[in-house]
């Protein structure tokens, strides 16, 4: 374990779990790059700190600067397919160094940007942190320290990772395109020391689960001709049973607000999070159209959905994962089992990438359940359901603006807020509803904005513009 300088500062990004033994690997760094190679910038075995990674990138966007390949570390590998399923946590020491940066440098944001990459699952989603670097006291501490953590589920990748051949983790910084740094001739005027990259195996807290022992615990039948019961089969689960064809609220929870359940739900709309369950089909469930002749649906699926009073519901999630085709039937056991993982999310648009969404501040949510199946073959059909999960994630630390935004003799005019991804736009007006704008700040001005934030200032309004 290495530290530079001070005693780092922990960010509230990291994680609290019940006691027990974790799988844990840790790269040191301390004679070389353990695995780590450079992409778009520098990335260099350092003695700083007893051993360390110096990785140097442009300033402005350097999201892919290193990679850490993982068939060339393969017990992090093996620690790191280990803890997926656990949704374990990736976290690491960052460092600057007074040296490496201007007096004058005071970024508007300082980034860490990671991604994952493998050859089966390809690009997952960018993971942006903000370490909480404190620039107008760096010169006089000399050197500062933070460690930036985060659960695996928020990549959003690596579902087929033990049969990839190749998988890599991206690294690299995402600053102020303005500020000087080393002042680098080449540009590369970004220099971080990276230190203790571990994984971390222990599993996330268990969420709020519905075991259907004795009763259905909430669910209702809600469809035409649909049912819902409590079923002794398989140790306890419900029993969702619909007419042939689309149903797609044959079974509905409702996740009223002051609830564990409906807490849990809430928090994962604005984490990020999980719906998990387990399936189960019984081949003497279902009941066919005509039994006598070769009786095989081409499909044979389940839906879920969401339904909230403010809006950004999910509308339908179907997926091969947990559908059935007419070359599974009759079912090769009796009965299949397959469980069913599905992201939630409050921020991501409905209807895209299967993932489980709505909107934060709903007063009654819904989850639906519903059947969907060849109505010519299939005249009734029935599902089971155990271990109905909604687990939430601990929040990553979001980047914060924090810009001066104008200047008006001596009134000087800042606005702060958390935001999703860091990308937005700041623009003035003196009226409320002009003709035109006047942009003041803009980040990746290739992105497509729409309003959120207004605030009056001393001489006319300022909006605040996110992706």
């Amino acid at each position: 374990m290495h530290q530079f300088g001070a005693a780092p500062l922990l960010l509230a990004v990291i994680l609290l779990f019940p006691p027990c033994v974790p799988a844990q690997v840790t790269l040191s760094f301390d004679n070389d790059l353990e695995g780590f190679t450079a992409t778009t910038g520098g990335i260099e075995h350092a003695a700083q700190g007893g051993g360390s990674i110096m990785m140097t990138s442009k300033n402005g966007w350097g999201g892919n600067t290193g990679e850490l390949r993982l068939q060339d570390n393969q017990p992090f590998r093996t620690e790191f397919e280990r803890a997926l399923p656990n949704d374990g946590t990736l976290s690491f020491d960052v460092t600057i160094l007074a040296p490496d940066y201007d007096p004058a440098d005071a970024p508007h944001w300082f980034e860490f940007v990671l991604n994952a990459n493998s050859e089966l699952d390809g690009w997952g989603v960018n993971v942006i942190v903000s370490p909480g670097f404190d620039f107008s006291t760096l010169q006089a501490d000399g050197s500062q320290t933070r460690t930036i953590s985060f659960q695996l589920a928020h990549f959003n990748s690596y579902q087929n990772l033990p049969t990839s051949n190749w998988a890599n983790i991206h690294i690299g910084t995402n600053t102020d395109p303005n500020i000087v740094g080393n002042d680098d001739p080449g540009g590369s005027v970004i220099v971080t020391y990276i230190d203790n990259f571990r994984i971390d195996g222990t599993p996330l807290p268990p969420g709020v689960v519905l075991t259907f022992d004795s009763d259905t615990e909430g669910f209702i039948a809600q469809g035409a001709g649909a049912s819902v019961e409590q079923s002794p089969l398989g140790g306890g689960g419900m029993k969702i049973t619909g007419p042939g064809g689309y149903l797609i609220n044959a079974a509905v929870l409702d996740l009223p607000t002051g609830t564990d359940l409906g807490n849990e739900f809430e928090t994962a709309l604005l984490n990020g999070g999980y719906l998990c369950f387990d399936v189960s089909i019984y081949q003497n469930d279902q009941i066919f159209v005509d039994p006598t002749v070769d009786s095989s649906p081409n499909w044979f699926e389940l839906i879920v959905s969401t339904n909230t009073d403010n809006g950004n519901d999910t509308n339908v999630i179907r997926d091969g994962l947990y559908s059935l085709s007419e070359h599974e039937w009759p079912l090769t056991s009796d009965p299949v089992t397959f469980p069913v993982r599905l992201p939630i999310s409050g921020t991501v648009r409905a209807d895209s990438d299967n993932i489980i969404h709505g909107s934060p501040g709903s007063t009654s949510p819904q989850i639906l359940i519903g059947l969907n199946n060849q109505g010519t073959v299939i005249q009734s059909t029935s599902v089971h359901l155990d271990n109905f999960t909604i687990r939430a994630l601990t929040p990553l630390v979001r980047p914060k603006i924090e810009e001066i935004l104008h200047t008006e003799g001596e009134v000087i005019l800042t606005w702060s807020d958390e935001i999703e991804g860091a990308t937005y736009m700041v623009q003035w007006s003196e009226t409320m509803f002009p003709t035109e704008w006047t942009t003041l700040v803009t980040r990746w001005s290739e992105k497509t904005f729409q309003d959120v934030s207004f605030l009056l200032g001393p001489t006319g309004f300022y909006r605040v513009i996110r992706e």
